[in-house]
């Protein structure tokens, strides 16, 4: 009898384990660091790598004032200086564009013969912008001609991307 009624009643709670298991970002993930030498915090998002590229958020907070920056990455085999150009899709089909954004450059040496050039922005936000990154989930983005594909159909990955999307939510509250 009593496997009767226990099977089922496994049954009916799997949903909740499996979506416990998959549960998303927290606000405790973000970390804080104060600069022992001005009166400046900054909070930061992990970042997150697991799409091939590399994405994380800041926000800085100096007396008064605050900012929040968008941080992105992604590698290349070809050395490509001076170039400009960054773009955001989103799930839905919206888009965040830096046409004007300067990309930094640097060579990586990851052991046993693996290198490559990686790209970079840093973005400092304005509020529409914070907006769209806590409120929507990004697709994929491109710095210059490197895309990155954000869309892959791993749980693990659209875990990842929609916690990236919580975590600048509770960034965003943050003082």
């Amino acid at each position: 009898m009593k496997k009767f009624f226990v099977i089922p009643l496994l049954i009916l709670l799997s949903p909740f384990y499996l979506n416990a298991q998959y549960e998303f970002a927290s606000c405790d993930e973000i970390t804080k660091s104060n600069d022992k030498f001005e009166d400046i915090v900054r909070y930061s998002t992990p970042t997150s790598t697991q799409f091939g590229g590399f994405i994380s958020a800041l926000k800085v907070i100096d007396g008064d004032n605050s900012r929040v920056y968008l941080r992105l990455y992604a590698n290349g085999q070809t050395l490509n200086v001076d170039e400009k150009g960054v773009i955001l899709l989103f799930d839905d089909g919206s888009k965040l564009e830096w046409p004007t954004e300067k990309l930094e450059v640097e060579y990586k040496d990851f052991g046993y013969g693996n290198t490559a050039w990686r790209y970079s922005a840093f973005i400092l936000l304005n509020d529409e912008e914070i907006s769209m990154l806590s409120s929507k989930t990004i697709n994929s983005y491109r710095l210059y001609i490197y895309d990155i594909d954000v869309s892959s159909t791993k749980k693990k990955n659209v875990r990842n991307k929609t916690n990236f999307m919580n975590q600048v939510s509770c960034l965003i509250t943050l003082d």
